[in-house]
């Protein structure tokens, strides 16, 4: 038995000293190991990059504003989604089959402004819209907007105005009035409650919406008031008003 254990040790002390031979001092402790996650490079696919918010795409759809038809010119407006963003518009035709089918210069793009005109035959039409961030990512369809046009008018006063329109970016205190598109004219009336200094909108001296305001602005074809909270807002087409932030429009 002591000759065995003799052996046996003089093995491990063999072994042993053969493991010391491999230079201990660059073994590697655990410390001193690091790790490094891949990274993604300018060139890699733009998919890998994370969206921060208000980069591309876009995901938000407009909402229809009310619109207007004269004789043959249709005026349809939308909902501000972001500057700098693209609008694609898609107008189809009601047929004597009874399918909705695309006009001509019905498929169209616009920049920088939320409203477009359209020179239309009398007939039935629908619209809808969707946003194009960055020249490629497409947001969702908006809903489908209804209207007809009646065609062309022998009465040039039924025409769609040419002249009267107030300025972009024109603003109107009590006293004074803004002109859109239609040629109904917007002013501040009488003073109401509940904040000093705030006046009813009206339209065409007429008071709409249940709207009041310190000042108006008209700003891509469309009547801003702001109101005591610091809002902006808008006439939604519906009988009362979207509120568009506090931004200036």
């Amino acid at each position: 038995m002591t000759i065995k254990s003799s052996v046996v040790t003089g093995l491990l002390c063999a072994i042993a000293a053969g493991c010391g031979e491999a230079n201990p001092a660059n073994q590697l402790s655990p410390s001193s190991v690091t790790t490094t996650a891949p990274s993604v490079s300018s060139g890699a696919n733009p998919k890998l990059v994370s969206q921060s918010i208000g980069s591309c795409p876009d995901g938000n759809s407009p909402s229809w504003l009310q619109t207007w038809t004269k004789g043959s010119t249709a005026r349809l407006r939308w909902t501000e989604v972001a500057p700098s963003i693209e609008y694609h518009v898609r107008v189809e035709r009601y047929d004597v089959t009874n399918n909705y089918v695309p006009v001509g210069d019905g498929d169209l793009f616009v920049v920088n402004q939320t409203w477009t005109e359209l020179t239309l035959s009398e007939g039935r039409y629908r619209a809808k819209i969707q946003t194009r961030s960055c020249g490629r990512y497409m947001g969702p369809w908006s809903e489908e907007l209804l209207f007809s046009v009646e065609g062309n008018e022998s009465n040039d006063t039924n025409q769609a105005p040419t002249s009267g329109e107030s300025a972009e970016g024109a603003t109107a205190l009590p006293g004074q009035s803004l002109t859109d598109s239609s040629g109904d004219i917007w002013t501040l009336g009488s003073y109401v409650w509940p904040a000093p200094g705030f006046y009813d909108v009206e339209r065409n001296g007429v008071y709409v919406y249940g709207g009041w305001g310190s000042m108006l602005k008209y700003h891509n074809h469309q009547v801003y008031h702001l109101e005591a909270d610091g809002h902006w807002y808008i006439p939604d087409g519906s009988g009362w008003w979207t509120n568009m932030g506090t931004g200036t429009p």
